[in-house]
């Protein structure tokens, strides 16, 4: 079990409206733009590529069962 979460990307979480933690703000956007995020206006364009495809499998008709 995990008791220390100080590798753990917490930079990554953004909220709905492309807006960092107003505490941190500064510092979150400085590591996603490090990464290659793109950063405007002290947010996160959330439309297209800011956000992650996780592959959802396709649904299996009973056909195919």
């Amino acid at each position: 079990m995990r008791t220390d979460s100080a590798d753990l990307p917490w930079h990554r979480v953004i909220r709905a409206t492309g807006r960092p933690a107003p505490h941190l703000a500064s510092e979150q956007l400085e590591l996603l733009r490090s990464e290659g995020v793109p950063a405007a206006d002290g947010r996160v364009p959330m439309s297209g590529s800011a956000r992650h495809d996780f592959g959802r499998p396709e649904p299996v008709t009973p056909s195919e069962t």
